[in-house]
């Protein structure tokens, strides 16, 4: 379940940036301009991961577009394993 981002006005990060910051280790935190969503300041662990994640998205969505375009075989996962030097675990 996703957590709902605390909501501070723009003028708190102002007055109080510690605490407004502090937050962050809670999740995301949405800032407010005029009671309107402005921005979303978000811890930086969870900015590397966001981006690490969108860019093996970016790069399994390249694969696929590949794949569907490439008229050769498939590779049987054990050659393209072998071919990264990846040794595949034992099945329980």
């Amino acid at each position: 379940m996703a957590v709902i981002p605390e909501i501070v006005p723009i003028s708190d990060l102002r007055l109080r940036q510690s605490e407004v910051l502090d937050k962050l280790a809670n999740g995301p935190v949405v800032l407010t301009q005029h009671s309107r969503a402005r921005a979303v300041l978000v811890d930086m662990g969870q900015w590397r991961r966001l981006m690490e994640e969108m860019e093996d998205l970016q790069d399994a969505l390249i694969s696929l577009q590949v794949r569907a375009t490439d008229k050769e075989e498939p590779i049987p996962l054990e050659d393209a394993l072998a071919e990264l030097g990846i040794k595949e675990k034992a099945k329980s």
